[in-house]
């Protein structure tokens, strides 16, 4: 059964919203977004099959299949981009199993890290600024996300360096 029958069609929008959440949440954190991080999430796209969830595949075959569509309602959303991470964490528990769940939040901050790794570089030598950092932080609140669930094997950083090939320094 696809997932997308799990959820209602708002619910399924907002997971579809949550990819452009994630890339705006994080690329405008510094105020410099970027054509590197534009990049970054057309190499998302191209990588989507390769996401170990299968919720997350479904989720992102479904925006850049409509991403215009879906880019429309970013565009005219008048939601906050917190009360939508905090409204996946709220209903997605409820509607699949605990282990997509928590595989569809990780997959989430996976996007945003490497979204946020793509350009610049602070004194610590890490492409991750202090700001993503923290709006990384705070989208892990917002879905719930404990250190302990980050680092849950396969850890976020983990498949950020599979996926992506790239390691960021958090």
């Amino acid at each position: 059964m696809p997932y997308n029958e799990s959820f209602t069609k708002d619910q399924w929008t907002i997971l579809e919203l949550s990819i452009l959440w994630i890339f705006e949440a994080v690329a405008k954190a510094d105020g410099k977004r970027d054509l590197k991080e534009w990049e970054a999430m057309s190499i998302v796209h191209r990588k989507s099959e390769q996401f170990d969830n299968e919720l997350m595949r479904e989720v992102l075959d479904a925006f850049f299949y409509d991403m215009d569509a879906i880019n429309d309602m970013f565009r005219s959303d008048q939601n906050i981009i917190e009360d939508g991470f905090r409204a996946i964490s709220s209903f997605l528990d409820k509607c699949v199993s605990p282990k997509d769940a928590l595989g569809f939040k990780k997959s989430l901050i996976v996007i945003g890290t490497y979204i946020a790794n793509a350009s610049g570089e602070s004194y610590t030598g890490s492409n991750i600024s202090n700001e993503e950092a923290q709006a990384l932080q705070d989208i892990c609140d917002y879905l719930n996300l404990t250190q302990a669930d980050l680092e849950r094997s396969p850890s976020v950083i983990s498949i950020v360096e599979s996926l992506f090939k790239v390691k960021p320094k958090l």
